[in-house]
């Protein structure tokens, strides 16, 4: 039988141990006190059981009591991703290293975290159950790999039915204006007293012929013959007046630079190498596996033929907008990508993003943007790939 190994997510970081400690029952209860109106708010507004929330939240920051809820706000362990610079936290006791964000209220970790799962296709069985649905909920996480730990959805049943958390569970019931009582209008007799003086007859007198005004004329300086790009047109004076328009040429809309993508078309000179969890060819190159995307792919049916989840098929190939999808020919990585590679430079070519290049030398995106001065980084610049600093 074959077993497919579960690493990390990309989004959400379980710590099975945590998982496994028994959660302080009166620090179980402070929290609730403290959050369940955010997670019902929250819950709320993504149709997503406010008792999940709670009960992740308890496992993640040990019920309010650990580095993550009291330094960075983080309560539901999202990640970061490589345009979290400013707001990046790593915890003491964190042996892997590994990178949480950092908010400013609670309540952003929460919104944070239910954003980027709802746009995550993986997880959009979960928001068609119903919002009292928690064991739904807690079932279809265990499903997908949210969590590392093999216990995760009966841990967060447990938490929920223990503290009865499924309390704060309702349907979305959506406001109703109330309508607006009309004012009543009063009718007032209004009096009206005219002036007597108003009524009177005025002489009407003529008015008084003002002479035309004279405007100086004014030298004109053609321009174009100093600015090519102005021209002057000057017609003939009318009268007594001159006029002047100055007719300067629209400049065209330039088209936006279309990021580059890394694809193989001809397939000729590759090998497939023996892959058993998949049903389509898997190629490898350099030592990296990958597999060719097809016209109509998505990383949802890849994820599927290698049997892997599309979150780490998303990490292995640095992508962190879950709305794109792979064009044809495009090399998608099966598996993690290296470190180094015997190239040591690289300069920047227009087009060339820096997630295009990292495909394209199988080094893992964020080991270059540690290699170098992420302010400086553009056209032209001489980026370093494998080079020793």
């Amino acid at each position: 039988m074959r077993k497919l190994i579960i690493i990390i997510g990309l989004l959400f970081v379980s710590h099975p141990l945590l998982i496994a400690q028994t959660l302080n029952e009166q620090a179980v209860l402070k929290y609730v006190e403290t959050y369940s109106s955010v997670a019902v708010k929250c819950g709320e507004q993504y149709h997503v059981p406010a008792s999940i929330l709670l009960a992740q939240a308890l496992i993640y920051t040990k019920a309010g009591t650990n580095h993550l809820s009291k330094i960075p706000n983080n309560h539901m362990a999202v990640t970061c991703t490589k345009n979290d610079v400013d707001n990046r936290y790593h915890q003491d006791d964190n042996l892997k290293n590994i990178c949480f964000k950092k908010y400013e209220k609670v309540e952003d970790s929460y919104l944070d975290y239910l954003k980027k799962i709802n746009e995550n296709a993986l997880y959009a069985p979960l928001f068609k159950l119903d919002s009292k649905d928690y064991k739904g909920w807690a079932n279809g996480l265990q499903k997908i790999g949210h969590s590392t730990s093999p216990s995760y959805g009966n841990q967060l049943i447990q938490l929920i039915e223990t503290y009865k958390l499924f309390r704060f569970d309702s349907p979305i019931v959506e406001k109703q204006e109330v309508p607006k009582e009309e004012p009543v209008v009063v009718e007032v007799p209004i009096r009206v007293e005219i002036d007597p003086a108003l009524l009177e007859p005025k002489t009407t007198e003529k008015p008084k012929q003002t002479e035309p005004t004279q405007i100086p004329l004014v030298e004109i300086v053609d321009s174009s013959k100093t600015n090519p790009s102005i021209s002057v047109i000057t017609p003939e004076p009318k009268l007594d007046t001159i006029s002047t328009s100055t007719v300067i040429p629209v400049q065209e809309e330039t088209k936006p630079i279309v990021s580059r993508v890394y694809t193989i078309t001809d397939i000729s000179g590759l090998a497939t190498v023996y892959y058993p969890y998949s049903d389509r060819p898997v190629y490898e190159q350099d030592g990296l596996k990958f597999v060719i995307a097809v016209k109509g792919d998505s990383f949802e049916k890849i994820a599927q033929s290698v049997q892997l989840p599309e979150t780490h098929l998303r990490l292995y190939n640095d992508l962190y907008e879950y709305k794109y999808q792979p064009v044809e020919g495009e090399v998608v990585y099966i598996q993690k990508k290296k470190t180094k590679c015997k190239t040591e430079y690289h300069t920047i070519e227009m087009g060339e993003s820096l997630r295009y290049i990292s495909q394209i030398y199988g080094i893992q995106l964020e080991k270059i943007l540690e290699r170098n001065d992420e302010e400086n980084i553009g056209v032209g610049y001489i980026l370093c790939i494998s080079c020793k600093k």
